[in-house]
């Protein structure tokens, strides 16, 4: 009977050895798994952080502002958009840099332009602040009043190619009259060297 308890002992022992150790394995398992899930969402968190930063510079919104009677749109793919809202200042051509304004000095683009019978004159082309700004007069010296409608500006590069465009609203201009247009954009548009305006469709 005596060995009887000395088994039954040891079996309890052994048992109860088993039972710790099986909770030693699941505390460590446990751990293992809680360590696991936290490195998971830190990597998912910093992987947020990097694809959300890089969205910014790629990012493509509606950043088009109106002013008066000239409502702005970009039409470009986001591949041909340097990044929204931001302004290339190592690009230098056709421009002079004064501070953070990145300005159009084309003789191409200042020059006086007929659009629609009208004259198209004072262009200027400004980049500051996240935004491109296309200001002009458009002086109705037609035989006939203009009645408002879309445009576009289209920006070229030195060979005639399209180097961007910029839908429009341009109010309605009686004869001898003239109306300002002043586009904003948050593309970078102030390296073209001329434009010019055509209807809208």
């Amino acid at each position: 009977m005596s060995e009887k308890k000395v088994d039954m002992k040891n079996k309890k022992s052994t048992v109860k050895s088993d039972t710790k150790n099986k909770k030693i394995d699941m505390k460590k398992r446990d751990r293992i798994v809680f360590i696991t899930i936290i490195a998971v969402i830190i990597i998912a968190i910093i992987a947020c952080f990097v694809v959300l930063g890089s969205g910014k510079e790629n990012n493509n919104t509606d950043g088009n502002t109106s002013n008066g009677n000239v409502q702005s749109e970009n039409n470009q793919n986001e591949e041909e958009i340097l990044s929204s809202g931001q302004i290339d200042y190592n690009n230098k051509k056709n421009v002079v840099i004064k501070g953070k304004v990145k300005e159009n000095n084309s003789k191409a683009l200042a020059q006086e332009k007929e659009f629609n019978g009208m004259k198209v004159k004072n262009i200027k082309l400004k980049a500051s602040g996240g935004v491109t700004n296309f200001v002009a007069t458009v002086e109705n010296t037609s035989s006939t009043d203009f009645k408002g409608q879309k445009v576009v500006i289209i920006f070229k590069n030195e060979d005639g190619s399209e180097y961007d465009k910029l839908d429009s609203y341009l109010g309605d201009i009686k004869v001898g009259d003239s109306l300002e247009i002043d586009a904003t954009t948050t593309s970078d548009l102030s390296n073209a060297y001329d434009c010019e305006i055509k209807l809208g469709q």
